[in-house]
């Protein structure tokens, strides 16, 4: 019956008309402000999230989980993998496929231009289970026959080529060599874009029994690249191999490993961004006290007659972190509903197109998770019943004699 009566004292001193005609507006705006501060705070940590998420996925896929290949030598022998892919097998349970590969620098030519390249020699199977080529490309990742390619779509602008026609393969390193040049006419059955410039420019897939006849490798590869179920099974799998490859030649390395300085960038990039939301948050909170402290300043003379009345100091100081918590509940829950059909239409129907020649995508990526739903907005309403403190300590600065006098 008592918080029902002071649930009601506090609604009404919160939106009813006082004497400083503005304070009602000033509620209203200051939940205006809280929902554009935590609902900003929440768009924008989903947008990191799914910036960060889309390129990890990308690199990780374009690029696979792991890589296994001699220091020393550049050329893995057959024994040599049958003893890796043992190894790989006694965790099978955690990863997804493994294959062999190779990787050389090659040129390309068609006409009067010639692009360098990197040549990534692969069974077919390993363009979908390892690269996952079917997401980047418009047809089905597949060689036609032993003479096939499939290039990036920047190589394939670069070129001024497409599906269906023929290019020249070339091995720099036999330049010059007695007078040789090791050519290789091949045909383009498929282009893929990926959105990164240097990967859809530089990277070419062939056969890798094509591969091995023309970079002369015989029956040896570059290494064998695996793929985790999971990527959270990508360290486990790389503390595995590195602890059983102690003493040989044998080394390994993760993609993270190949892009640390675009990661870096990453976890660098995002906490300046947040930190500004943040502090957008705390204007919209002190927005919300500098109303309370209004309404407490203005109803100083209706409080003193409730504590006259028999409501303690206890009440009164309920009444007021109640005000508090309804301003921060409202605010809260317009802005998780206002930042979810943003974030929600954004993924579906990807309104903001972004130059995918900067960012590696063509529009926002957006990660809707629950934790940015449920910490921003709690930590809000946490932080602005704190501030309440503040102005109810000064509710009680003077007697109830001399609030009633002056006020």
């Amino acid at each position: 019956m008592i918080l029902k009566l002071l649930l009601s004292i506090a609604y009404r001193y919160l939106w009813t008309k006082h004497n400083f005609g503005f304070i009602t507006f000033s509620t209203i705006f200051s939940i205006v402000g809280m929902v554009f501060g935590i609902s900003s705070l929440i768009i924008i940590s989903c947008i990191s999230d799914g910036f960060n998420y889309t390129i990890n996925s990308k690199l990780s896929k374009v690029d696979g989980h792991l890589r296994i290949y001699n220091y020393i030598h550049n050329k893995v022998d057959r024994h040599e993998v049958d003893f890796i892919d043992s190894l790989i097998s006694l965790n099978k349970n955690l990863v997804n496929y493994s294959s062999e590969y190779i990787e050389e620098r090659a040129l390309i030519k068609y006409g009067s231009v010639t692009k360098s390249v990197i040549v990534y020699g692969v069974p077919e199977k390993t363009l979908e289970e390892i690269f996952y080529l079917n997401e980047f490309t418009e047809f089905p990742p597949v060689f036609n026959n032993n003479n096939s390619v499939i290039i990036g779509s920047q190589l394939s602008e670069d070129l001024s080529v497409n599906i269906g026609q023929n290019i020249t393969l070339i091995n720099p390193i036999k330049l010059g060599f007695n007078n040789s040049i090791n050519l290789k006419n091949i045909n383009i059955v498929n282009v893929f874009k990926t959105n990164f410039p240097e990967y859809d420019r530089l990277l070419i897939y062939i056969p890798l029994k094509l591969a091995q006849d023309f970079f002369n490798y015989k029956n040896n590869v570059s290494g064998v690249i695996v793929n985790c179920k999971d990527d959270k099974y990508i360290s486990t799998i790389n503390n595995f191999l590195n602890n059983n490859f102690q003493g040989t030649l044998f080394s390994v390395s993760t993609w993270k490993d190949r892009h640390s300085n675009l990661l870096k960038w990453l976890n660098v990039y995002d906490v300046p961004i947040k930190l500004i939301v943040l502090f957008i948050i705390i204007v919209a909170i002190f927005n919300s006290y500098s109303t309370l402290w209004m309404i407490i300043i203005e109803k100083k003379k209706e409080y003193s007659v409730l504590l006259a009345l028999g409501l303690s100091k206890n009440k009164i100081s309920i009444i007021v972190f109640i005000q508090g918590l309804i301003i921060s509940i409202i605010s809260s829950a317009i802005a998780i509903l206002l930042s979810f059909f943003i974030l929600y239409f954004e993924k579906i129907f990807h309104f903001i197109v972004l130059p995918d020649d900067i960012y590696f995508m063509s529009y926002l990526p957006i990660k809707i998770s629950f934790m940015p739903f449920l910490v921003y907005p709690l930590l809000t309403v946490i932080a602005n019943i704190l501030f309440i403190y503040f102005p109810l300590k000064n509710t009680f600065s003077n007697s109830i004699s001399d609030s009633l006098r002056y006020e």
